[in-house]
């Protein structure tokens, strides 16, 4: 079965959903229903979350109760309660015991939920986001050094572990889906690339989590946000650092298969850019297809919702720019088709363990031993031996390949500006069209190919 885009919308209770498209006898209003409806009639399911009110949500919802039974990917937050304009309900109470801190949160946002979406009814169709950008990690005050307390002073993570746990257990009893714990992008921390003791999927707490998970894949899942945190193709758009923003998930994936966990099933609550920019429809419809691409090779990753269909700041704006984004994702969502997925997708960051099959109880048959591509085959067009350095001012991707499309090139890591490195052969695209050249190259114990075009080789 093709792939298809699970990049959808997130909408608000007072966001503008609906855009005038056409002209002359063809001009008419496109809304976030009408993406709904025709995924819908498409047999594709739509990504649609909402904040404090329920649009798009109950045009998925309606056709579902008419029988559709294309599996929609719905998500609901409570932001701000009816009686105050602050927000408090999306970080729970760090200084109390993780279970404790849970039932209460639970209790304080359960009255809501089900006043303002009368979610009962609906409980099944939709994912909870209980909480949202929580804390990560434990900041240091700059004058005193200490960090900010949490209960029994412990690690930030390990703590939100044992809360998410516990609140999936309260949620579902009572049949409840949620997705959490919704963090921001670029977190948690990674042992490579925070400097920490070891990744914070690896916590206690979360481990706990990540196994019911697994245990629950229709009832729990991992909530995440990602951001690219920049609009311009010329500092990297929806791409900059990638996979260390946009793509951390594969962090996740790689914990759970080092854990032997099956991994998890995500929801990204918030996807996008910036919070209050994207850029023009023509650009953020192929940054879209880009993503969508990805996120499609891992059937886990159950749908994104697009920031933001919503006032941010008091300000219109970031809304003025989406809702011009409905029709053109419903087309591309309708026109795109992507690979079969895998039941664990390739990772584009360093991997040596094979993920556990949550579908057959066994690792995956078809990755190599030690995670890598055999290369041992290949005759190098030239062999140099020699030393050079990347110049690449946003930096360079060492892949496992020769090549971006196809195959099984995959992202080995990420080479800053100016790095030296030593050129050990010239290669051609393994793509026969591409007229791309490579050089096998090592460099901080890292063996692997960069394009040719972003490194000067000495002499």
């Amino acid at each position: 079965m093709a792939a298809y885009n699970k990049i959808g919308f997130l909408a608000s209770s007072v966001g503008g959903m609906s855009v005038t498209i056409g002209e002359g006898h063809n001009r008419r209003n496109f809304g976030i229903g009408d993406y709904v409806r025709q995924l819908d009639a498409a047999g594709i399911p739509a990504a649609v979350a909402c904040n404090d009110g329920n649009g798009g949500i109950m045009d998925a919802i309606n056709l579902i109760l008419k029988g559709s039974k294309v599996p929609h990917v719905l998500g609901y937050r409570i932001v701000k309660p009816d009686d105050n304009p602050v927000e408090h309900y999306s970080v729970p109470d760090y200084l109390r015991e993780p279970k404790e801190a849970a039932q209460r949160h639970y209790n304080l946002l359960k009255p809501v939920i089900e006043r303002k979406v009368d979610l009962p009814k609906y409980r099944e169709h939709l994912w909870w986001f209980p909480v949202n950008e929580i804390r990560a990690k434990r900041a240091v005050d700059e004058n005193t050094g200490k960090k900010e307390p949490q209960y029994g002073n412990m690690n930030a993570w390990n703590w939100m572990g044992e809360f998410c746990y516990e609140f999936a257990l309260l949620a579902n009893h009572e049949g409840y889906r949620v997705a959490m714990p919704q963090a921001n992008s670029g977190e948690p921390q990674i042992k490579e690339l925070d400097g920490v003791e070891k990744d914070a999927w690896k916590q206690p707490g979360m481990q706990k989590f990540l196994q019911l998970c697994a245990d629950r894949p229709e009832q729990v899942c991992v909530g995440l946000h990602e951001y690219s945190w920049e609009v311009d193709d010329n500092m990297g758009g929806i791409m900059a650092g990638y996979p260390t923003k946009v793509g951390r998930f594969q962090y996740l994936f790689r914990a759970c298969d080092e854990m032997g966990i099956a991994r998890p099933n995500v929801i990204f609550g918030e996807w996008g850019w910036k919070h209050d920019i994207i850029p023009p429809p023509e650009v953020a419809i192929k940054h879209i297809r880009e993503v969508a691409k990805i996120y499609a090779l891992h059937p886990q990753i159950l749908g994104a919702f697009i920031w933001y269909l919503g006032p941010y700041n008091n300000s219109s704006h970031i809304n003025d720019l989406t809702v011009q984004l409905l029709e053109p994702v419903t087309r591309g969502t309708l026109d795109w088709r992507f690979p079969d997925p895998q039941p664990n997708g390739s990772l584009d960051i360093p991997t040596q363990t094979k993920p556990k099959d949550k579908d057959r109880g066994k690792e995956n048959p078809d990755m190599p031993e030690d995670g890598s591509t055999d290369h041992s085959n290949e005759e190098p067009a030239s062999t140099l031996a020699r030393f050079g350095t990347v110049k690449a001012q946003y930096g360079l991707n060492m892949r496992s390949e020769p090549a971006t499309d196809g195959g099984q090139s995959t992202i080995v890591v990420m080479l800053q500006d100016k790095t030296r490195l030593k050129v050990l052969a010239q290669v051609a695209d393994k793509n026969p069209a591409s007229q791309r050249q490579w050089y096998q190259v090592a460099v901080e114990g890292f063996t692997g190919f960069v394009a040719a075009d972003y490194v000067v080789v000495d002499g």
